[in-house]
């Protein structure tokens, strides 16, 4: 994995990677069901759900997979599995990202963001793949935090 310095020059990001060969927990919250989005969640996601909207372009051309948390029927948070190069990443063979992770503001702090990463992870690891990568605005404590706690590591 090579970081594109060009892109990230005078940016305040902090990056963290996942050896898939650790264990990966798995985390439950009540009254929310984790799961990779289908093309019936991708369509309502983007006429539905202003806020969370799905790219249907960036599943067809890069592959991206989205993971949703659902709760009763509404698409609450979700993220992106990112298997392609971005202007942000150069990736390995058997190396991903994860990105554009967006909670509703009403859902927060109830331990979505990591139980999205942790299902994400346990998926990439069937799959076969070997390392994980993300990043995050280094003033942004929330998300450091979820990343910390779902396991990945600092990259210094």
């Amino acid at each position: 994995m090579i970081f594109n310095k060009k892109y990230w020059k005078n940016k305040n990001f902090k990056y963290y990677c996942f050896n898939l060969e650790s264990d990966i927990q798995s985390t439950i919250v009540s009254g929310y069901k984790i799961k990779k989005a289908t093309l019936p969640d991708y369509i309502k996601s983007y006429f539905f759900q202003g806020a969370l909207k799905t790219s249907l372009k960036n599943l067809l051309k890069r592959r991206d997979e989205h993971f949703l948390a659902i709760s009763k029927g509404e698409i609450t948070a979700a993220g992106v599995i990112c298997y392609a190069d971005t202007p942000e990443v150069l990736l390995d063979c058997q190396e991903v990202s994860l990105i554009s992770f967006k909670t509703l503001p009403e859902h927060r702090r109830k331990g979505l963001y990591v139980a999205l990463i942790q299902e994400m992870l346990i998926y990439l690891k069937k799959k076969g793949f070997t390392k994980v990568y993300i990043w995050a605005d280094s003033n942004n404590s929330a998300s450091l935090r979820g990343i910390e706690k779902a396991g990945f590591k600092f990259l210094e």
